[in-house]
């Protein structure tokens, strides 16, 4: 295999000179990228590379699934292993982004060239295929030999091993209506909220979530965020006026906060806090939410709907930043979204690049006022407890470093115990009925962090996910049969404050 990375292309980019490594453009306009011959041979090249490193072992359940696949192959190697295998690796990917930036070594601008959520999200496109419409070459992305799969199939088919006789053709299922149905937050919260009752009697009915396992493939067990009856860009901001004797105010700081979906129909607390929190440190606020960041539908490689939401979200957007807003970004998902995934797909939308390059999450930013100008200390009051911090994956994966840890630690006295795993939740995957059970297991370890904290007495639970806290919570209560409900951090610092806003 030595031959084949050899014969990769040195790029001569900045990052590549630094050595720092960087993903590269998603080619999802390229015919190319859509060739499943293509597709299985690039397959077959990184999952060979993994094969042999196997660093990746205790991180999401694709990699242990497939080693397996490998192990109990004819020949324990890659090259007896049918193409229809591949699947079941693919389906087990939580686009956590883990291994690309936390664990693999071979990421570029090593020769490997790697980037193996990516890959999935291309087997996950592939399969959804009739709906990324206008698939063609398009100037707007680079070409396929040069972006994260490696150099072009032909170059390296000759290299790819496979054993006489074992079938090539993989197993595509396109995304089906029900996961679509799922995953379509906007609606879903509209309704979830004007039906706000109707629908959390409903989600806590053993019946109906019975009925929804069936239908929807929404396990029956699985916790789902509560509907707020009121979402929380249509509330009048609850806290007090700009404070103007903050550090803060006399620089002149405005931020808009992307409500994000969670937030804005499930979590509204959240926001409100933000809001206390800049305001009392002299930031003058707006609120905003023109649609979702499109994550659930990256999940599933419906690129086209990706790309669409995100020039509609940027086109609302880019007024504030022209003005002078900081966008900041209140969940992690649509931060790495906004920042990483959003430019990736669309690397020549001037907007697009705009809105990225002004967008902070919300710990990050608050952090950038406490080192900047300094952030309000007087009257701050101890927590009630020890908090146990999840660093959720998707903010370890915009590796601006752990921000909700370093504000926690302005507020006096506070003592924060961070659990650097992985949930298992893995957004609407950690739902599904196949796919709930291995959650619950992938996320095990953390359940028996908060456990042991809760039972030393530290009552307080924090994740910047609310969807990871929700799903951490009740893996406490089913595997350790405690109760305890997760909050955000910035929660928790408006909660110093003195800020009263329902968890």
């Amino acid at each position: 295999m030595n031959a084949i990375y050899r014969s990769l292309r040195t790029f001569s980019d900045k990052a590549v000179k630094k050595g720092a490594p960087f993903r590269r453009p998603i080619p999802w306009k390229s015919s190319e990228f859509y060739d499943e011959s293509k597709l299985d041979t690039e397959l077959r090249r990184v999952f060979d590379v993994c094969h042999g490193c196997r660093r990746c072992f205790n991180l999401c359940n694709s990699f242990p699934r497939l080693f397996d696949l490998v192990d109990n192959s004819k020949t324990a190697e890659l090259n007896s292993v049918p193409s229809s295998e591949f699947k079941s690796v693919v389906d087990d990917c939580t686009l956590c982004d883990m291994c690309a930036t936390t664990k693999c070594p071979y990421v570029p601008p090593h020769e490997f060239n790697i980037d193996f959520p990516h890959l999935m999200l291309r087997y996950r496109a592939v399969e959804n295929k009739t709906r990324n419409v206008g698939v063609e070459d398009d100037l707007e992305n680079v070409p396929l030999s040069d972006s994260a799969y490696g150099v072009k199939a032909s170059n390296i088919a000759s290299h790819v091993e496979v054993q006489a006789g074992v079938p090539r053709e993989l197993k595509l299922e396109p995304t089906s209506f029900a996961d679509r149905l799922v995953t379509s937050t906007d609606t879903n919260g509209n309704i979830g909220s004007k039906l706000s009752c109707v629908a959390n009697a409903a989600l806590h009915n053993d019946t109906v979530r019975r009925l929804m396992s069936t239908v929807v493939d929404v396990h029956h067990k699985a916790a789902i965020p509560p509907y707020s009856p009121v979402s929380f860009v249509s509330t009048t901001v609850p806290s007090s006026v700009i404070n103007e004797n903050a550090p803060a105010f006399a620089v002149g700081r405005k931020a808009v906060l992307y409500a994000t979906c969670l937030v804005n129909f499930n979590y509204p607390a959240i926001g409100h806090s933000a809001v206390s929190v800049l305001q009392h440190n002299g930031v003058s606020v707006e609120t905003s939410y023109p649609g979702c960041c499109g994550m659930p539908q990256l999940e599933q490689g419906d690129l086209s709907s990706v790309a669409e939401k995100a020039r509609a979200v940027c086109n609302a957007l880019v007024d504030f930043v022209d003005r002078g807003y900081q966008v900041i970004t209140l969940t992690p998902s649509c931060g790495l979204m906004f920042r990483q995934e959003w430019p990736l797909l669309l690397p020549n939308d001037p907007l697009v690049l705009k809105v990225s390059s002004s967008t902070k999450d919300i710990c990050e930013y608050v952090m950038d006022i406490a080192k900047s100008e300094g952030i309000v200390r007087q009257n701050m009051r101890p927590l009630t407890s020890g908090v146990s911090l999840h660093f959720a994956c998707h903010s370890r994966a915009q590796n601006f470093g752990n921000k909700a840890l370093e504000m926690l630690k302005l507020i006096p006295e506070a003592k924060v115990n961070v659990i650097e795993k992985c949930s298992g939740h893995g957004g609407s995957w950690g739902c599904k009925t196949k796919k709930w059970e291995t959650a619950l297991k992938v996320g095990a370890p953390v359940a028996k962090r908060v456990s042991a904290a809760l039972a030393a007495g530290e009552s307080l639970v924090a994740s910047e996910c609310a969807l990871a806290g929700l799903h951490i919570s009740q893996s406490v209560s089913l595997q350790h049969d405690q109760k305890t409900a997760s909050v955000h951090p910035i929660q928790l610092l408006a909660e110093s404050y003195g800020f009263q806003h329902k968890m």
